[in-house]
């Protein structure tokens, strides 16, 4: 069973179980599939940019706010030297 309690550190485990959006500190968001990340925003940027995957571990250190579809907001920090903190409870059993 894995558990994240509220104010834990959200590592990169938590990010693949829980995260489903990722929202970075330049304004770009994400939509997390398994260990990849695909750029979704409404910005402008060509069709090449939009089908490329990132890796979540680069994801993870631009990262400002952490959403799930089914928790809603789960993490955010404030500056980007800070860790990330979850904000609720999350629970997952094997």
């Amino acid at each position: 069973m894995i558990s994240y309690e509220k104010f834990d550190q959200l590592d990169f485990y938590g990010f693949v179980l829980f995260a489903d959006e990722v929202r970075t500190f330049d304004g770009k968001i994400y939509r997390i599939k398994g260990v990849r990340g695909q750029r979704i925003d409404k910005k402008r940027f060509d069709q090449v940019e939009r089908q490329n995957l990132e890796h979540l571990s680069q994801i993870m250190y631009r990262a400002k706010t952490i959403k799930s579809d089914k928790y809603g907001l789960i993490g955010y920090r404030k500056k980007r030297y800070q860790q990330i903190k979850c904000v609720k409870q999350l629970t997952i059993s094997a």
